[in-house]
């Protein structure tokens, strides 16, 4: 984001960001202004990133040799395997560093599958695409947190992408509608009941501080946010 929560990570140029729901901190995941968005849409995710950050795999039994690479800003789901006669002239450096049996963390496909939606956001210009007589448009994005990694990593995504089409993805979805339901209705209700104590069966050595935080922890998941409590003690 280079310290500007604004400011697109490709072209560096400032912009206005519509969320659904709105944040009231800063922007999570690599944010894009509508020109990068719409050039992202138009000629592919790929496009919009810096190119290749790392090597992670390498094939066996094949007659060319090749790497599985990922790229600065982007999902594992959109990793490609280059051959290393490309690579040798793009990235030399990476292709003498990387060392297969040195690696300590090992690619995993499971990085590649739709955990949680966390976010939706509104794509402000809207972008038309017409295929085979169908004219489609893609109206939102969103950010997506893999399975079998940490929220660091989560990414966005246009709506009109082929996993989150899937029915695993349009099972995220309706999870994500669900939780915000829920979340409304929360609210409507009124004031959160905080907790008074902890549970008996606990053993805690500050009680007090634990408790101060489930009680905050709470009001974050009644309105279906995500928040994480640090006990440094």
């Amino acid at each position: 984001m280079n310290g500007h929560e604004n400011v697109c990570a490709l072209c560096y140029k400032g912009g206005e960001l519509l969320w659904i729901p709105p944040l009231n901190d800063s922007v999570p995941g690599v944010w894009h202004c509508s020109q990068c968005v719409k050039k992202k849409i138009l000629f592919g995710v790929h496009s919009v990133s810096e190119g290749v950050e790392s090597i992670w795999d390498v094939p066996r039994r094949v007659r060319q040799r090749q790497y599985l690479v990922t790229y600065h800003g982007l999902a594992h789901i959109h990793n490609h395997w280059v051959p290393e006669t490309q690579l040798l002239l793009e990235y030399s450096s990476l292709v003498s560093n990387f060392v297969e049996k040195d690696q300590a963390v090992k690619w995993s496909p499971e990085w590649m599958v739709p955990h949680r939606l966390l976010l939706k956001r509104y794509i402000q210009d809207k972008i038309y695409i017409a295929s085979s007589d169908v004219i489609s448009v893609c109206n939102y994005e969103w950010l997506v947190k893999w399975r079998g990694l940490s929220y660091d990593h989560a990414t966005w995504e246009l709506e009109d992408s082929y996993f989150l089409s899937s029915p695993l993805g349009q099972k995220l979805v309706k999870d994500y509608e669900i939780r915000c339901q829920k979340a409304k209705q929360e609210v409507n209700k009124g004031s959160i009941v905080k907790l008074s104590e902890l549970p008996a069966s606990q053993s805690l050595v500050n009680d007090n501080d634990v408790l101060k935080n489930v009680n905050k922890l709470r009001e974050f998941l009644l309105k279906g946010q995500n928040a994480v409590a640090f006990n440094d003690q």
